[in-house]
């Protein structure tokens, strides 16, 4: 018959101390990762009347949603602190396409819809904004594109114009797909458009590069990537009427 000897207490000390950490350890799960930090861009706003204070957000009329501000020196020249996170319900379950990117388009009618990795992820983009003087609105923001007169990529296609703006994505989520539009211009021309969507984003803010390029058929097929990372921002001023009585 074989005796068991019982542990020492040196051992019992050791088993007691090390049960609670392992069952610790057992129950615990992965820290969360922490909030985005705040990010500084700089950026630019062309031909202001004078220093003031411009609001960016999204949405236009009684839609539009205050999202950052910033103090604009008379050159134009403002830092723009762009905050971690929204409030809620400031997101849209679908990515919106920047505003600037139709230009004189009176009406779009487009079929398609982009396929999102995460359907539930809140996207908001920065594509609208107002500025003011002494708290009277004199004008509206909107992205600057940037012209490329005849430069042509490895496609064979002209590019006709590129634009920036930032997105803000409450998670990490990646947005593809094509949508085939009919733009109705403010002239009454019609012209079709095919757009193609890349995006990949990271949580928090990142940058949307929208390059329109026009192949010798005549229709405009227009690439929408994002981009990283942040980079300055060209706003153009439109001047618009303050409210009477004022």
């Amino acid at each position: 018959m074989m005796l068991l000897s019982s542990p020492s207490p040196r051992w019992r000390l050791l088993g007691g101390l090390l049960l609670p950490l392992m069952l610790t350890a057992c129950g615990s799960t992965a820290p969360s990762p922490p909030p985005p930090a705040p990010l500084s861009v700089k950026g630019a706003i062309i031909f202001p009347p004078r220093a003031g204070k411009a609001v960016f957000g999204s949405g236009t009329g009684s839609q539009f949603m205050p999202l950052a501000q910033a103090e604009v020196k008379d050159t134009g020249e403002f830092e723009l602190v762009l905050p971690p996170d929204l409030p809620g319900g400031a997101g849209t379950s679908l990515p919106l396409v920047p505003a600037g990117l139709w230009g004189d388009v009176r009406r779009s009618l487009c079929t398609g819809q982009p396929v999102s990795s995460e359907p539930t992820a809140q996207l908001r983009v920065l594509d609208q904004g107002q500025y003011s003087v002494d708290g009277v609105v004199i004008g509206e923001l909107s992205p600057m594109p940037q012209a490329l007169a005849g430069e042509v990529t490895s496609q064979n296609r002209v590019l006709i114009s590129k634009l920036t703006t930032y997105v803000h994505a409450d998670r990490a989520v990646s947005v593809r797909g094509t949508v085939s539009c009919t733009l109705e211009r403010t002239s009454g021309a019609q012209q079709k458009a095919t757009i193609e969507i890349r995006y990949q984003f990271e949580r928090g803010w990142n940058m949307v590069q929208v390059q329109t390029e026009q192949p010798s058929g005549g229709s405009a097929s227009t690439t929408l990537a994002q981009t990283a990372p942040l980079q300055p921002m060209t706003w153009r001023f439109l001047e618009v009427q303050p409210p009477s009585g004022r």
